[in-house]
């Protein structure tokens, strides 16, 4: 019987199975430093299992022809392995098309191809690689993929957890030391997020159905069902190997039956299923059974009842009988109510199937607890602009600049809920936008934005609301500096994420030149703000962000990284020696042509290297120092010694500069409705908070201050001391989801 196959292949766990279904290894079969296939523990997994896994060397997929098209066409399942330079699979939007409508079910093992460069599964181009400290949170428990996986409670003393975590270790920290690959990103688009990193969200495991956008800025869609898991090496010798844990390898064996399940059952809620801050007016939609003709539809706000009525037995809650398709208004023209979990099961119907109806799961929302007042989401770049709502400069002569100058004008990475917030650049010193056409001087010492409701004031006493909430984030202080000492010594302090994937953070002092180049250095010291905060010498293409380099880096705990990034706004590749330590002399030699030679040493005289590389770079190139904090929050400091740049014609003097940071000064913040007196955010420092804060503004206070809450006509944010006429400081705020909550 079809319905007990479903069940069965839904909660597989390592037992051992006989399964007939045809797996097709997608992989560039890279090996390991003894030579072994680096994705050889993963099909020696799945054959375990009784999978048959079509893992021939021969079968080249970095190119499509109609044969191997056929053959991932013909498969059960196709798995995308970590093992697989993404490069190699989207040289242009036909191939990443074919990919995409492949109607194959696939699970995709490298976050490297999700990218909106790439198949675009996700609407973010960069790459995070992590060690293992950071565990799997489980989001939705009840999925089949995580059947028979023993979680832990949070460590409520770290405050990145909230206790309603679900988490399990599931990286073996041997292999690859511990590492794995991460798209910087929590927001999967019309996909359904199931796991993510513990401390920052970022996408772990997502899923998306066939027939959808993958995202609303995606051409692309999904032909079969489609699954991220990220897993896989990080990257050197062991990229793409098989690092799960037992917990680990369950999870993964799960993913495997659950995408190889032919859906009978309703499937793909909207909103997903345990979906909070749900819109009071949403419609309900599912994807169909494969067998479906009809579908029985229970809606209500009590568990037991939805979860257990029948057509027998309705309780109330059926509120749609054999329907033919697959949305569903709740309550009709009616709005749902304040702050409540509603429960809802699709029951597929196909009279002449003998297993029919297929009972469906037991899906949940809880609608949101608050008036939207605004969450940025309707902005564009042509018609509706941000700054065509928010007035700033152009209209009030304070140092406010509304949105970016340049589209996209609203923020669509850093975002609280949604996929926009509105970016504030405040300078306060009375000249803004300096060097640009948009330069303006005379400006106020203070920075604004404002928001009017003249034609259609608001009413901010409705619904028993009672406070005003803002989300607000900032950046951290400028603390990255160069010196240079008597006898040749270098202090470099910088603060960043990282130097890798595809976008670095880092602190640069820099000489420019053209042509061949050589440098040599003694990294004398290195500030341990984390195990791979890194110090070392760096040539670079320009001094952007997501530049071609090549760079020689020293780490407190990891030795020595050769590193290098080939294509603009791509992955970085790595070779690396874990057996050495500060202090430690580190050399490069480039050609004209871009060759590169890289060398190490303990002595300064006896020198290894790593394998030649060559990437290409455009004159002027910039050559010198490099430090990154890996953590954004604390500063490192390194010392150099010994730096000489032999037979190499560099420019006078250094440079130093902050790559891929923003960082704000010190201002406060303010909130003024209908122009009555600003109130201001406690902490004289705000525009220095760099995580997403809530601000919750008790309307009672505004009405002490004389604000007419029935005709509210307008809302200003403001940075600076609007009463102290003095220069002050510039940077970028972060501002979302204004809202007016209830009780």
């Amino acid at each position: 019987m079809r319905s007990k196959l479903f069940i069965f292949l839904l909660y597989i766990t390592l037992t051992n199975t006989v399964n007939a279904e045809n797996i097709v290894w997608v992989s560039e079969w890279n090996v390991d430093a003894n030579g072994v296939i680096c994705d050889q523990g993963w099909i020696d997994l799945l054959e375990s299992q009784g999978y048959t896994v079509d893992a021939n060397t021969a079968g080249d997929y970095m190119s499509l022809d109609p044969d191997k098209i056929a053959a991932l066409k013909a498969a059960d399942l196709i798995i995308v392995s970590r093992n697989s330079n993404s490069g190699n699979y989207a040289d242009d939007e036909a191939e990443i098309t074919e990919w995409n409508s492949i109607k194959t079910p696939m699970l995709l093992m490298t976050a490297y191809l999700t990218r909106s460069n790439r198949w675009q599964w996700i609407n973010n181009s960069g790459i995070e690689q992590y060690a293992d400290e950071n565990q799997m949170n489980i989001l939705d428990i009840s999925h089949p993929v995580f059947a028979g996986v023993a979680t832990e409670p949070p460590d409520l003393t770290n405050e990145q957890l909230d206790p309603s975590m679900n988490l399990v270790d599931v990286i073996d920290e041997n292999i690859d030391e511990g590492q794995n690959t991460f798209i910087p990103s929590n927001d999967v688009g019309n996909g359904t997020l199931l796991a993510t990193r513990s401390n920052d969200g970022y996408v772990w495991i997502a899923e998306w159905v066939d027939g959808e956008y993958f995202n609303d800025d995606s051409t692309q869609i999904p032909a079969a069902k489609r699954m991220l898991f990220s897993a896989g090496g990080g990257g050197g010798q062991e990229a793409g190997s098989m690092n799960l844990n037992e917990e680990g390898e369950k999870i993964f064996l799960n993913a495997v039956a659950y995408m190889l399940i032919k859906e009978y059952k309703a499937y793909g809620p909207k909103p997903a299923n345990g979906a909070t801050d749900v819109p009071r007016d949403a419609s309900l939609s599912w994807k169909s059974g494969i067998y479906a003709e009809k579908h029985d539809l229970y809606f209500g706000a009590n568990f037991n009842d939805v979860n257990e009525a029948t057509i027998s037995d309705p309780r109330g809650v059926l509120v749609s009988e054999s329907q033919d398709g697959t949305t569903f208004e709740p309550l009709g023209t009616e709005l749902l109510e304040y702050g409540r979990t509603y429960y809802w099961r699709v029951d597929e119907i196909n009279d002449i199937e003998t297993d029919s109806p297929w009972k469906g799961r037991t899906w949940n929302f809880t609608t949101v607890n608050f008036l939207p007042v605004e969450d940025f989401e309707d902005y564009d770049d042509a018609n509706n602009i941000i700054y065509y709502t928010w007035l700033d400069y152009y209209t009030n002569n304070t140092g406010m600049t509304v949105g970016y100058l340049e589209a996209p004008y609203a923020e669509q990475e850093i975002v609280h809920i949604g996929k926009q917030s509105m970016p504030l650049q405040y300078d306060n010193d009375g000249t803004i936008n300096e060097g640009t056409d948009l330069e303006k001087t005379g400006t106020l010492f203070y920075s604004e934005a404002e928001r009017q409701w003249t034609e259609e004031p608001q009413n901010w006493t409705t619904d028993d609301v009672e406070s005003l909430t803002i989300w607000f984030k900032g950046n951290p202080a400028q603390v990255s500096s160069f010196t240079e000492e008597p006898a040749g010594i270098y202090k470099v302090k910088g603060i960043g994420e990282d130097i890798f994937g595809a976008h670095d953070e880092f602190h640069f002092a820099y000489k420019e030149l053209s042509g061949s180049a050589s440098i040599i250095a003694k990294v004398d010291s290195l500030e341990n703000t984390d195990p791979f905060a890194k110090a070392g010498i760096m040539i670079r293409d320009t001094l952007d962000a997501n530049a071609r380099y090549c760079a020689l880096l020293m780490t407190p705990e990891n030795g020595v990284r050769y590193q290098y990034r080939s294509i603009t706004n791509d992955s970085t590749e790595r070779q690396f020696d874990p057996n050495v330590s500060v202090p430690y002399w580190v050399k490069f030699e480039r050609t004209s042509g871009g060759l590169l030679r890289s060398y190490y040493s303990e002595n300064g005289v006896d020198w290894t290297s790593f394998t030649l590389r060559q990437v290409s770079m455009a004159n002027p190139i910039y050559i010198g120092l490099a430090v990154t904090s890996h953590d954004p929050l604390a500063a490192c400091e390194a010392q150099f010694s010994n730096v000489s740049f032999p037979n190499t014609t560099v420019s006078d003097g250094w440079t130093s500069v902050d790559i891929g940071l923003t960082t704000n000064d010190s201002e406060s913040m303010y909130v003024a409705i209908n122009n009555c007196t600003p109130i201001y955010y406690d902490d004289p420092n705000a525009s220095l908070i760099t995580q997403w804060t809530e601000w919750n503004i008790p309307l009672q206070s505004l009405v002490d201050l004389g604000v007419d809450l029935t005709n509210v006509n307008s809302m200003s944010i403001g940075l600076g001391d609007i009463n102290n006429s003095q220069p002050g400081g510039k940077g970028i705020m972060y501002i979302d989801d204004i809202r007016l909550y209830r009780p």
